[in-house]
């Protein structure tokens, strides 16, 4: 895998939207070309469901301020449970699976201190963003 980034889930990208952060834009530039401010993200969850997040920039002014946008971002927080302290790691895939570019996945520390993958819940995600890879 050719780029890993991991964020630290605050409670506000819980309750709205995520902040990227901007070292992810270096990967993402592309999505962006001709003056555009938003972009699709297309990432599948280790259950194979695929994602598809709109991911917005500032189209002035020297900071872009990346975002996941709710409604898409705020589905994932309630399907997989975040939790504020967890870290979503992004993970870009080499073999693009049905427009899909990246792994998305959570994960916890324990009470032992060290990181463990969160399994989302077994139930189906609902069917009007859920495509099995």
């Amino acid at each position: 895998m050719a780029f890993e980034n991991s964020k630290l889930i605050r409670q506000s990208d819980i309750e709205d939207r995520l902040a990227v952060p901007q070292r992810w834009m270096n990967l993402w530039r592309p999505l962006f070309e001709n003056g555009k401010t938003e972009a699709v993200v297309r990432a599948f969850c280790s259950l194979g469901y695929g994602w598809e997040f709109r991911c917005a920039i500032r189209g002035i002014g020297q900071y872009e301020k990346p975002v996941l946008q709710a409604p898409e971002w705020q589905r994932f927080v309630k399907y997989a449970g975040l939790q504020e302290g967890d870290k979503l790691i992004l993970q870009e895939v080499a073999n693009h699976q049905r427009g899909m570019n990246y792994h998305i996945k959570v994960q916890r520390k324990g009470v032992d201190g060290l990181w463990a993958d969160v399994q989302p819940p077994e139930h189906a995600a609902p069917t009007f963003y859920q495509f099995i890879i």
